[in-house]
């Protein structure tokens, strides 16, 4: 399989990041992709700049690599590294000097994934003042749309968070599932980590806790050998009791950093 690279990826280094020493047995050419701009239209909070992106324009050509030589695996550990520029999409190449070959090519198709992750972010201030039926409908939402453009990164954001609702809400054999299920997603591509809105470490230990070491882990297990289709319908599922009680807000950092020392300090 190939893939057109026109930002980090142009280089042995870039493609290093996501697939070790294997980048160094990848062949890769000069190439041209007609009727398509670089332009840098998406947003990253993580350095609070902009990231390189590719959209159609008629009388436009991208000049940047064909990397070839790619299999399957490859490409299930770049799509973990590029999470935000997919699905990926079939384009056709002009390598230098050559004849038109197909390629994957990375681009975020509009602003889908950033409305997603926005949704299941606004999922924790609904948490925080009990309106659970708000968060279950936000994080369904937010979960509709990562699964359409198959961002299987935000797929397993969600099934995290969800599991670690449940657990607060004391269903913690579903939350042992999800949180079994999250886990063989990110193991599946490549471990991808997304970042989390709340320490679900310790909605983990609530569940482990109320379970049972091994009743736990039966659970994770079963909830990672569930096929999507079965995780995402689980995930669906979400719904608190009516009077269940509000998430309580997270400690500023000042505060949960200095009581962790306390705590770290007592157990020496």
């Amino acid at each position: 399989m190939n893939l057109f690279a026109y930002g980090t990826l142009m280089g042995i280094e870039g493609l290093r990041d996501a697939l070790g020493d294997r980048a160094s047995t990848l062949k890769l050419r000069p190439a041209r992709l007609p009727g398509w701009r670089r332009i840098w239209n998406v947003y990253r909070p993580e350095w609070n700049g902009g990231v390189l992106n590719a959209e159609p324009s008629p009388d436009a050509v991208i000049v940047g690599v064909l990397v070839e030589g790619l299999a399957e695996e490859d490409f299930v550990r770049l799509d973990a590294q590029e999470a935000t520029h997919l699905p990926r999409e079939q384009v056709y190449i002009e390598p230098i000097g050559a004849e038109v070959v197909p390629a994957q090519v990375y681009r975020r198709n509009g602003d889908r994934f950033l409305l997603a992750d926005a949704l299941v972010a606004t999922t924790l201030p609904y948490a925080n003042l009990g309106q659970w039926d708000d968060v279950a409908r936000l994080m369904r939402e937010g979960l509709d749309i990562f699964e359409s453009i198959d961002n299987k990164v935000g797929v397993a954001m969600v099934y995290e968070i969800i599991g670690a609702g449940l657990s607060f809400l004391g269903q913690h054999a579903d939350a042992a599932r999800m949180f079994g299920a999250s886990e063989e997603l990110r193991q599946r591509i490549g471990g991808g980590a997304p970042s989390q809105l709340l320490n679900t470490a310790a909605y983990r230990s609530l569940a482990e806790e109320a379970l049972g070491a091994e009743r736990f882990a039966q659970l994770r297990a079963e909830g990672g050998g569930l096929s999507d289709s079965a995780a995402s319908a689980l995930a669906h599922s979400f719904e608190a009791q009516p009077g269940s009680p509000a998430l309580p807000p997270p400690e500023p950092w000042g505060v949960e950093a200095e009581r962790r020392a306390v705590e770290a300090e007592a157990q020496k």
